[in-house]
């Protein structure tokens, strides 16, 4: 989506700032890792059966 949609928009909307949809793309992709890293770590918070809070605090994340 981000590397094949986000170009297209650009065209069709007569973008033409190449900074802006590279700064678009990165902060894209930033979103989309973290918001994986934080459902890993709440489907590894339930498989040791403690509570997200607790189980960061235990980790000091």
């Amino acid at each position: 989506l981000l590397t094949l949609g986000l170009p297209a928009f650009y065209r069709h909307m007569r973008w033409t700032t190449f900074l802006t949809l590279g700064t678009a793309q990165v902060l894209g992709l930033v979103f989309i890792y973290d918001l994986s890293v934080r459902v890993l770590l709440r489907l590894l918070a339930q498989q040791v059966d403690l509570p997200y809070r607790q189980w960061r605090a235990e980790l000091e994340l």
